[in-house]
């Protein structure tokens, strides 16, 4: 995205005159051609040894840009994360019983490790 193009060159050159890694978050408001109002984007633009690394976030929260990527966004990711081990490693995605306590029973008896 064009917008988020200033804080791209920033980034990078405070790396050319560090050499450490940069970090940088901005927010801006965007439409897409499909959206029927603006969105808040936040974007972050990270400049390392590897190269660049943007990310950009559609959202309505009005915090600080990085609380939102770091605190909310990121975290996110790690609850996902434990969702799909539950489905994958537990099996959790079989639960179809009606009733809830058939379920934790079931998922209960996944998580036990069974003697060989």
């Amino acid at each position: 995205m064009a917008q988020a193009t200033p804080l791209l060159l920033k980034a990078q050159q405070q790396y050319q005159e560090t050499g450490e890694k940069q970090r940088l978050f901005t927010s801006f408001s965007y439409q897409a051609e499909s959206w029927t109002r603006p969105r808040r984007i936040i974007t972050k633009v990270e400049y390392t040894y590897l190269g660049i690394n943007q990310r950009f976030v559609v959202t309505n929260l009005r915090c600080n840009p990085q609380f939102v990527y770091d605190d909310i966004y990121v975290l996110r990711g790690d609850v996902e994360t434990a969702s799909r081990k539950l489905k994958l490693e537990l099996k959790a995605d079989r639960l179809s019983y009606r009733r809830f306590l058939a379920s934790q029973f079931r998922l209960l008896y996944q998580a036990v490790e069974k003697p060989t």
